[in-house]
C-alpha cells in the first residue's frame, strides 16, 4: 500500500498509483517490518525457552492465549505499526531523529528479553541434566539460589538478582522503541502505536501481578526470603 501510494478517496474508494515507488517506504516501514519479522524468527529459534514461560506452565491455553494470539494480535499488530504508517497522507521518511531513538530502544530491549529470560532457561536447564551447581556461574561468579521445599530453584543471580521480574523491562522497551519510530516531525503523535503500548503494558503489570501472587502461594516462606534476597519487584533501586 505504501509503495503504491494507496489510499482512500473521500467516498471510501481506494485508489493507487499506476506504478510504484520506492522512495514513498522511509526507514521505519523497513525497521517494523524486520523487528516483527525478527520477533517471530527469536520465537521459533529459541521454543524450549518459551514452553518453561508463564503462559504455557502456568496460564495454560484458555480463552486469554488463543483469543490473544489468533484473534486479537492477527489484526491489532498489523494496524497498530504498519497500518499506522500506511495511513498517513504523506509518506513518512525523513524522521531520522525518531527512527535513529526507536532502533535504540527496539535493540536495548531485545537485548535484555532474550538475555535475561535465556539466562534462567539456562540454569533451569543445567539443574535438569543434573549438572552440579556448585560448578555453575552466572556473570563469573559461583550462582546464587535459593532451593524451595516444594523442590524448585529460585535464580538470585545475573539479571535475576537485580529484580524479580526484570526479564518483562525488555518486552516493555521494545514496543516503546516501535512506537516512537513511527512518529515524525511532520507527521504527529503516533496515538495508534501509542495504544500498542498501553495495552501491552497493561497486559504485562497484570501478569506481572498474577505471577507474584502465584509464586507467593507456591512456595511460601521461600518466596519471603527470595523477596528478602532480590527485593525489588522490577525496576532495580525504584520498585
Amino acid at each position: 500500500a505504501i509503495y503504491f501510494g494507496c489510499h482512500l478517496e473521500a467516498g471510501g474508494e481506494p485508489v493507487c498509483e499506476a506504478t510504484g515507488d520506492w522512495g514513498r517506504i522511509g526507514y521505519s516501514a523497513i525497521f517494523i517490518s524486520l523487528a516483527h519479522w525478527y520477533y517471530i524468527f527469536d520465537y521459533n529459534w529459541n521454543e524450549p525457552a518459551y514452553l518453561t514461560t508463564t503462559d504455557l506452565r502456568h496460564d495454560l491455553y484458555g480463552y486469554m492465549l488463543s483469543y490473544g494470539c489468533c484473534g486479537f494480535l492477527a489484526w491489532f499488530y498489523p494496524i497498530a505499526f504498519m497500518g499506522h504508517l500506511a495511513g498517513q497522507k504523506t509518506p513518512l521518511t525523513g524522521n531520522h531523529l525518531n527512527f535513529g531513538l526507536g532502533v535504540t530502544l527496539y535493540i536495548i530491549g531485545m537485548f535484555l528479553f532474550r538475555v535475561t529470560n535465556i539466562e534462567k532457561h539456562n540454569f533451569r536447564s543445567y539443574i535438569a541434566d543434573g549438572g552440579d551447581l556448585t560448578q555453575y556461574k552466572v556473570w563469573g561468579k559461583q550462582v546464587e539460589y535459593i532451593r524451595t521445599e516444594e523442590g524448585s530453584y529460585l535464580l538470585c543471580s545475573g539479571y535475576w538478582a537485580l529484580a524479580r521480574h526484570f526479564n518483562y523491562i525488555g518486552d516493555m522497551v521494545m514496543c516503546v522503541g516501535w512506537t516512537v519510530a513511527c512518529g515524525g516531525p511532520k507527521h504527529g503523535f503516533p496515538l495508534v502505536p501509542l495504544s500498542y503500548v498501553a495495552y501491552f503494558w497493561i497486559m504485562d503489570l497484570h501478569r506481572l501481578w498474577r505471577d507474584e501472587e502465584r509464586c507467593e502461594a507456591k512456595y511460601k516462606k521461600d518466596w519471603y526470603a527470595y523477596k528478602e534476597k532480590v527485593p525489588y519487584f522490577i525496576l532495580p533501586g525504584i520498585f
